[in-house]
């Protein structure tokens, strides 16, 4: 082969990779100053989702990011509905002022206490974990203490957001060991902690199928999931707006957090079982949670965040009500166990088996007679329009005896009477799916079943959360912990192995600057 030959040869070849890297970089967005750092991938990856943005060509991953960047990231992330009224002294009329109010209405970014939000200064890695903990519901370990070398420096309100996201390796602080938590977070770490936690993002709708182990997000309506297995949490994001989202025989072993969603969601359908709670946290509009036959939900929280109207149709297990608002139950559709904790009315001809009040929950409205109601002395219920009052043995009106005569209006199986079963004990049916940690790791009560057992012999299944257990230390490795599940005083255990984790690999995931020497 002659030398111009070859040289044309290597022209054509250099020319084809050349077109062939343009074609394969068209399609994501192709920065000057991310080809060797060492979060390219992610930039990459959550660039072409536009929730971070270049400029120029460049995305300058090293530069610090600002609090109201970070709110444009959330904002874009989350897709807010709602702006606060709040007036920020320091915030004025730019690019990030309808993030700033979106995430503030949502509880995400808080402001400094003197009225100013600080929308320019950079935000420390301890606030920026403090954010992430608030905008993805993420709960605080119970017991967790803080493993980088330099804990003593997290700030006393950031203690447990960073505790939490170094507990689930979210954010696992430097090479150094340490957190550094008041130092600012650069833009190239913010994406690595938004791909730490989001496993799966759902931004466009249509139907997926592809199982997830991690936390999935879904912040676009009209999205359908079906004959997958999410091993971690959903999170019905706010962008859902009033629209439709449907899990049709999807496996859920953590919690599904919604916050947003309309009166024709959520879908649950053809199998689909929830081992968590369904936890709506909605705020503004109507929601709608609705299963059909086959669908496997058995615990339902409405929480104190929650500001939606809520109806809820099919077959539900246990329902607990933390917030003022109003429930519909459609004909057809039941609650095995409501507990009220706040003031609610519940309308519509469905039916409530057991019914518990607290205190706070006296003066709740039911359309609807349940079969039996359990308050405590001088609690206030409403039942076909006529008030009644315990007086700790029954439910009397100026008519009659709840229960005990036709003169209330409210119809239903004539439930209200006393003396009240009382939970005699409790009992481990089903245990928990994870048995084992390694040290760090969170409580995960996923599967977890404990039934408990009345004074009139019947049984039901309690509410156990993470507040129900005592005992959980992962900080150290232990065989045999013992658990403590308590409810309503009765207890019960468990144990659990805590186990040192062993270095089964290690990777250069950063190259040194320098590569190439010269002898000597």
């Amino acid at each position: 082969m002659t030398m111009k030959k070859a040289l044309a040869m290597i022209l054509t070849l250099a020319l084809l990779v050349s077109v062939s890297m343009t074609s394969a970089a068209a399609a994501e967005p192709a920065y000057s100053d991310t080809g060797n750092h060492w979060a390219a991938s992610v930039i990459t990856k959550w660039s072409a989702y536009g929730i971070l943005k270049g400029n120029d060509g460049r995305f300058k991953p090293d530069d610090y990011l600002t609090r109201g960047d970070m709110a444009i990231i959330l904002d874009r992330l989350m897709g807010y509905q709602i702006k606060s009224t709040t007036e920020f002294s320091d915030l004025g009329s730019s690019y990030y002022t309808d993030a700033v109010l979106k995430a503030n209405a949502a509880g995400v970014i808080l402001g400094s206490g003197d009225g100013k939000v600080m929308p320019t200064s950079n935000i420390t890695r301890q606030d920026a974990a403090a954010m992430i903990v608030r905008a993805f519901k993420i709960q605080p370990v119970s017991g967790y203490v803080l493993k980088a070398a330099d804990a003593d420096s997290v700030s006393d309100y950031a203690i447990s957001s960073v505790g939490a996201l170094e507990a689930n390796r979210i954010m696992t602080g430097k090479a150094d060991g340490k957190m550094h938590p008041k130092d600012p977070i650069t833009r190239a770490e913010i994406v690595q902690l938004l791909d730490n936690q989001i496993k799966a993002y759902y931004s466009s709708a249509g139907a997926y199928t592809q199982n997830v182990t991690g936390t999935a997000l879904v912040n676009t309506p009209d999205v359908i999931l079906s004959n997958m297995t999410i091993s971690g949490t959903l999170l019905v994001a706010p962008g859902v707006g009033e629209g439709t989202l449907t899990l049709d025989n999807v496996k859920v072993t953590g919690d599904v957090i919604v916050l947003g969603g309309g009166p024709n969601s959520i879908k649950i359908i053809g199998g689909t079982a929830i081992t968590g709670s369904i936890i709506i946290q909605k705020v503004g509009g109507q929601i709608r949670v609705m299963t059909s036959t086959g669908a496997v939900v058995p615990t339902v929280i409405i929480d104190d965040d929650c500001e939606s109207d809520i109806i809820l149709e099919g077959i539900f297990g246990d329902v607990t009500v933390n917030a003022n608002v109003s429930i519909l139950l459609p004909a057809g559709s039941s609650i095995s166990n409501l507990i009220l904790n706040k003031e609610t009315e519940i309308t519509g001809a469905g039916t409530i088996q057991n019914v518990s009040l607290a205190a706070g929950a006296s003066g709740s409205k039911f359309e609807t007679e349940p079969t039996t109601i359990m308050a405590p002395r001088d609690t206030e219920v409403i039942i076909g329009g006529v008030k009644y009052v315990s007086d700790g043995t029954s439910f009397v009106s100026e008519t009659g005896v709840l229960g005990e005569s036709d003169t209330n209006t409210g119809g239903g199986g004539g439930g209200g009477s006393f003396p009240v079963p009382t939970l005699d004990s409790i009992a481990i049916t089903t245990p928990a799916a994870k048995l084992s940690y390694f040290v760090g790791e969170s409580l995960d009560i996923t599967r977890l079943v404990v039934t408990g057992t009345y004074s009139d012999t019947t049984t039901k299944i309690e509410v156990i959360t993470a507040v129900n257990i005592t005992g959980f230390d992962s900080s150290a490795a232990v065989t045999g912990q013992v658990l403590t599940v308590t409810v309503s005083g009765k207890t019960t255990t468990y144990t659990v192995d805590i186990i040192e984790p062993s270095l089964t690999s290690i990777a250069i995931t950063t190259p040194p600057t320098k590569t190439s020497y010269i002898e000597g």
